[in-house]
């Protein structure tokens, strides 16, 4: 069936006419990479985290002092605005340490096999500021990292969470 399986559902009305889907009937996934860069994803309802139904995107926030909160651009991933793409779930490496410092470190209990400039995720971490938040990373070595972030403010270091790299910020071609 090709993409048209992944595509939202048309609605019809009580007389049989068909119901335009517009985005506001989607269900709504977003978070901040950076100050600059928001990543998007939108699906219709009833569409688990893990269908590959979502239609992503990435886009861009103005840096200079009249721009700072206006959007410059959008783009979709793999230039597509068709619900073909997922929200991936990759493979969870477990925290052992996330530093108090600027910027924060974070040690990993086995090898992450990460690269400077993937974009990770932090979920269930013991030092809460962390959590669902969305860090391009430097590598340091084989299970170390750090976020990027200022974490030397936060209330406590952490020992616990699992970082994933999330593949639809790092692999699809935005335009």
């Amino acid at each position: 069936m090709g993409v048209r399986a992944n595509r939202p559902k048309m609605l019809r009305d009580c007389q049989g006419a068909l119901i335009q889907h517009s985005q506001d009937d989607d269900i709504y996934s977003g978070t901040y990479a950076s100050s600059t860069i928001r990543y998007h994803g939108f699906a219709r309802p009833g569409v688990t985290e893990d269908e590959a139904r979502w239609r992503l995107s990435k886009e861009t926030i103005g840096t200079g002092t009249y721009d700072s909160t206006q959007t410059i651009s959008v783009q979709f991933a793999d230039s597509s605005n068709d619900y073909e793409h997922i929200y991936d779930d990759s493979v969870a490496f477990t925290i052992s340490a996330l530093t108090k410092a600027n910027p924060g470190e974070v040690t990993t209990t086995a090898a992450h096999g990460y690269s400077t400039g993937d974009v990770i995720e932090i979920e269930g971490c013991d030092a809460t500021e962390a959590n669902d938040e969305f860090y391009t990373i430097t590598k340091v070595d084989a299970t170390k990292f750090t976020i990027g972030t200022d974490t030397s403010g936060w209330v406590g270091a952490g020992t616990t969470g699992s970082t994933y790299k999330r593949t639809y910020a790092n692999s699809y071609t935005y335009a």
